[in-house]
């Protein structure tokens, strides 16, 4: 029988962070945060799964782990994994599939009742 944890233990983690900045009124940018990324947020995503596989793909080459992995959808992050020979199974995140999808329809019924439809 194999292990069974009451969570997943964490392997590796990587920050990563945008630059955060403040315009005053008299037009002074000052800056909040530094950063150390500046692409959208779905590309953000995908530098951090590159970067932790990088981190964990040596121990998990050595011991012939594989990793099943969980992810929103995203192509090119798909395409990815799939070059991975540390990946065993690619799974579609259903619960960010749903949220998304509840908020159009909550976007929708709001623009009904503008319209009054």
């Amino acid at each position: 029988m194999g292990l069974s944890y009451g969570h997943r233990p964490v392997l590796a983690y990587h920050v990563v962070e945008k630059k955060r900045e403040y315009k005053t009124k008299d037009g002074k940018i000052i800056t909040i945060q530094e950063g150390n990324y500046d692409s959208s947020s779905q590309q953000m995503e995908h530098a951090i799964l590159i970067a932790v596989i990088e981190k964990v793909s040596i121990v998990l080459e050595k011991y012939n782990i594989k990793l099943n992995v969980r992810v929103d959808g995203d192509l090119s992050t798909n395409r990815t994994l799939a070059l991975l020979n540390v990946v065993n199974k690619i799974f579609a995140d259903l619960k960010h599939k749903a949220k998304i999808v509840r908020s159009k329809i909550g976007k929708l019924i709001i623009q009904l009742n503008i319209l009054n439809i």
